[in-house]
């Protein structure tokens, strides 16, 4: 993967996102921007990657037995993916006149914008230079990379799962508690 590629990923993934929130836009257009830089990203980077195909031929004997790092540009694809998902559900609650919680939600947006990327970076840029390439050369070396990802990853969900639950928190304070009084 170009390191060009990636550190525009970064810069985009930060920047653009953090003109919206600076322009006052509601945290569902800063998931669907993100998510279409994700998708736009994860398009880019799978292009590359079948272009610039590097399997070995079949004279190459430093080539046989060992697999091949291939682009995980499908990675960005699962993140917009996800990322619908919540501005879906923060849309909705806006246009019910139910979202309680502005500043934790852009809050909860940063942490999972901020340790998706971290993830995407670290997979994509560290990872190809930790891994060996023959399976007979594990060491075990990339293990706490690795167990750092598995965190990223549980940030990532748990901060998925709290907007989820702020999203019903808010319908029952908006219809089920207000009615009930």
């Amino acid at each position: 993967m170009d390191l060009m590629i990636i550190v525009l990923l970064a810069v985009c993934m930060i920047a653009l996102p953090l003109f919206a929130h600076l322009k006052n836009q509601s945290v569902s257009v800063l998931f669907v921007l993100t998510s279409g830089i994700y998708a736009i990203f994860g398009a880019i980077i799978l292009l590359v990657s079948i272009s610039t195909d590097h399997q070995p031929s079949a004279s190459d004997l430093s080539g046989h037995d060992t697999y091949y790092i291939i682009s995980h540009g499908y990675y960005y694809f699962g993140y917009a993916a996800v990322l619908i998902i919540p501005a879906g559900l923060l849309w909705f609650q806006a246009k019910l006149g139910a979202l309680f919680y502005k500043r934790i939600t852009f809050g909860l947006f940063w942490v999972t914008n901020l340790s998706g990327i971290t993830a995407i970076i670290i997979i994509d840029a560290l990872m190809p230079l930790a891994i060996p390439r023959r399976y007979i050369e594990y060491d075990g070396t990339f293990m706490k990379l690795n167990l750092f990802l598995d965190w990223l990853s549980l940030i990532y969900q748990i901060s998925l799962l709290i907007i989820a639950v702020l999203f019903f928190i808010s319908l029952i304070r908006r219809f089920w508690i207000k009615t009930s009084i």
